[in-house]
């Protein structure tokens, strides 16, 4: 089976840097037009002229994937500019290696409310447009620490494992 990417329309999380970037660069090659989110705007602008230099459409839509509002403007620029979403990827995150006990208990929340609730937050949005077009795919980037826990990542463990059980649970639930 072969999927034809040219036209489609994609939003990549955490596209400023990193597996999103790259994520990005190779849509944008594949000629999906790409919509670019993470909260680092001059990084964005970057990726974005990499993009477009190659004769390329690329939309920059600011976003801090913790806020609900944030992520809702995100999915109305994608339908704005590209009049629709094909492909969401969930690749924003936030990791660094720290044992439970030197853990703040902000830092869990964070990895909370970026690795996890962000991608729900995104998927919440754009399932409806994808089931009225009958057709989309949802991407969300997790972890081996998603998978297995390992020493120091723990509060990320637990949110990448959370993104793995939703993940998987929504496959069933809408295919």
């Amino acid at each position: 089976m072969s999927y034809r990417f040219d036209g489609k329309r994609a939003i990549v999380t955490g596209a400023s840097s990193g597996i999103g970037r790259g994520i990005a660069l190779r849509f944008a090659e594949l000629g999906v037009k790409v919509v670019l989110s993470a909260r680092r705007k001059g990084e964005l602008e970057k990726v974005a002229q990499e993009i477009r230099a190659k004769g390329r459409q690329a939309v920059v839509a600011t976003a801090d994937v913790t806020s609900p509002e944030d992520v809702a403007a995100v999915v109305q620029t994608a339908v704005d500019e590209l009049g629709g979403v094909d492909i969401m990827v969930n690749c924003a995150g936030v990791a660094g290696p720290m044992t439970f006990e030197e853990t703040p208990p902000e830092r869990i929340r964070q990895h909370i409310e970026v690795n996890y609730l962000g991608a729900v937050e995104f998927v919440r949005n754009v399932l409806p447009l994808m089931k009225s077009q009958e057709s989309g795919y949802i991407v969300n980037i997790s972890s081996m620490s998603g998978l297995k826990g390992l020493p120091t990542y723990v509060s990320y463990g637990a949110s990448k494992f959370a993104l793995t059980g939703f993940s998987d649970a929504l496959r069933h639930e809408v295919k």
